[in-house]
């Protein structure tokens, strides 16, 4: 009877063996006398003897799904081979398969929707993986962060910066403008504010003295002449003659009317109307005001001037200038009203010319007439010393005999002298300050 399973054949040897001779196929391998099949996974390919005792497992990403293979099927990209070899596998989701042998996590910056092959993807500038490792997704950064590539997390920006979605970077806020940290765009100074740098966090107000009218302004405007502005944070300057009167009127960048009109001066912070005798062009305050020609002030904190009554001597000043700094050479007193007279320069009053120096003619004849004088006192006194020398007797009884009338009349005498003294000195006093004629007799 036929066996059930096939016999070994023997091929004829060239030599006599102790034993028949064994042939076993591709994916078969030689146990116990006979030739078995590969399992599933395993594989053989030997084509002369020795045969082997067992079948090789297929080699990581390699498979077998037969009985008596001679050989593995590779695995499709991104699968491995299943531990049995006996089917492929795919890697997970954040992973890429290296060398068709193992799953990899990918790395902090890269993802894998699906599992790669050999790598996975980087992730680029604005986006991020949210995972340190194994991520499956590349993100878009929002608005007000930023990210460089093969990041993990979104920046944010920091205050007087700002970003759209998916930004690589921050930008700054141009000047008159500012944001808060993460924002997505940069507001605009509010009227009355400014910022003359980029990247600010903050508005500035606009100091005193200026203004801002519109919005997103880098810097503020002075006030101009005849405006002021007297807060921080104004939108609009103030005009002075509206608000305090047509008198007042300001310089530029003002943050009151600190000026007059031309023919006011300003006395604290109040504009008076210019008296008589003062220029009426420029603006000026109480201590800078200019007396004109032939008018006098006494001091910078006057409001008055007086026309002086020898106008020749008084002359114009300059800024601010009062009192004697008003009166020409050879004047002074009140109202450069007295000519001077000095040892080395005499003037003499002209009610015309005002102060004159005398001439040296007139100086010669005085110093003439002074010596006259000296000379004949200096004579008196010789004869009156010859005679007491020569009647001294008869002169020293004469005034024993008068002497209570002597001593009466020597005490009128003083009194006239010291009398007439006053006049004179009165009337020299009066005539310089021009006033009006002494009565008779003491205008003689």
């Amino acid at each position: 009877m036929p066996s059930p399973q096939p016999t070994v054949t023997s091929l004829p040897t060239p030599l006599p063996t102790p034993g028949p001779t064994v042939f076993c196929a591709l994916g078969e391998y030689f146990v116990n006398g006979s030739c078995m099949s590969c399992a599933m996974g395993k594989y053989s390919y030997v084509t002369a003897p020795p045969w082997p005792t067992s079948c090789t497992l297929c080699e990581l990403g390699k498979y077998s799904t037969v009985v008596k293979a001679s050989a593995c099927s590779d695995c499709a990209s991104g699968k491995i081979s299943s531990e049995a070899r006996t089917s492929c596998t795919d890697c997970s989701a954040g992973t890429f398969v290296l060398n068709k042998t193992s799953c990899v996590d990918c790395p902090s910056g890269y993802y894998a929707p699906t599992a790669q092959v050999d790598k996975c993807y980087e992730c680029s500038a604005g986006d991020h993986t949210k995972l340190l490792s194994k991520a499956t997704g590349c993100y878009g950064c929002n608005s007000g962060t930023h990210s460089e590539a093969l990041s993990v997390n979104c920046s944010e920006c920091g205050a007087g910066r700002f970003s759209t979605s998916r930004s690589d970077t921050c930008t700054n806020c141009s000047s008159g403008s500012i944001s808060t940290a993460r924002s997505a765009s940069c507001t605009k100074c509010s009227a009355g504010s400014y910022q003359d740098n980029e990247g600010a966090s903050q508005c500035k107000n606009c100091s005193i003295g200026t203004y801002s009218g519109s919005t997103g302004t880098s810097e503020c405007e002075s006030a101009a002449e005849g405006y002021y502005v007297p807060s921080e944070g104004a939108h609009s300057p103030l005009k002075c003659s509206t608000e305090l009167g047509s008198s007042y009127t300001s310089s530029e960048g003002s943050s009151w009317c600190d000026r007059c009109v031309s023919d006011h001066f300003m006395d604290g912070e109040r504009c008076r109307k210019k008296p008589e005798g003062v220029m009426m062009t420029g603006s000026s305050t109480m201590t800078s005001m200019v007396v004109m020609k032939g008018w006098y002030r006494f001091s910078d904190t006057a409001r008055m001037v007086y026309k002086c009554p020898l106008e020749p001597n008084c002359i114009s000043g300059s800024n601010g200038t009062v009192g004697q700094q008003l009166c020409r050479e050879g004047s002074s007193g009140f109202l450069c009203s007295v000519c001077d007279s000095r040892t080395d320069t005499s003037y003499y009053k002209d009610d015309t010319e005002g102060c004159l120096r005398c001439s040296s003619a007139r100086e010669a004849g005085g110093l003439t007439a002074l010596l006259v004088v000296i000379a004949v006192v200096l004579l008196i006194l010789a004869l009156l010393a010859y005679v007491s020398i020569k009647y001294k007797r008869r002169i020293k009884a004469w005034r024993e005999t008068n002497a209570e009338w002597l001593n009466k009349f020597s005490q009128k005498f003083i009194v006239f002298m010291i009398f007439t003294q006053i006049v004179v000195g009165i009337r020299a006093n009066h005539t310089a300050v021009s006033g009006t004629p002494l009565a008779e007799p003491y205008n003689s």
